[in-house]
């Protein structure tokens, strides 16, 4: 299974449970956004406006396969893993409390 596979997968296990798919955010749309946040947390990057009170969830769920750099990492651990197994992890389900 390759990495697009593994994407697509992921993505309609969530779709099929109604969640909210969001596109994936380029890094440098939202450079006012990016400085705030740790390069750890990037895959947070669409969701940070709702952080910030700016705009509200239209959906309780929300799921998104984003785009992450870790241009500094020297050896792969389970705590910095292959593509592969960071695109499962950039996922995040919010129950929305608006």
């Amino acid at each position: 299974m390759n990495s697009n596979q593994i994407r697509q997968q992921f993505i309609s296990f969530y779709a099929a449970r109604e969640h909210q798919i969001l596109p994936t955010e380029s890094f440098d749309v939202n450079v006012t956004y990016l400085n705030a946040i740790s390069r750890t947390n990037l895959w947070t990057l669409p969701f940070y406006p709702l952080s910030l009170g700016e705009i509200h969830s239209p959906e309780n769920h929300s799921a998104i396969v984003q785009k992450h750099i870790s241009p500094n990492i020297q050896v792969l651990t389970q705590r910095h893993p292959t593509f592969s197994r960071c695109c499962l992890t950039g996922a995040i389900t919010r129950k929305n409390k608006h």
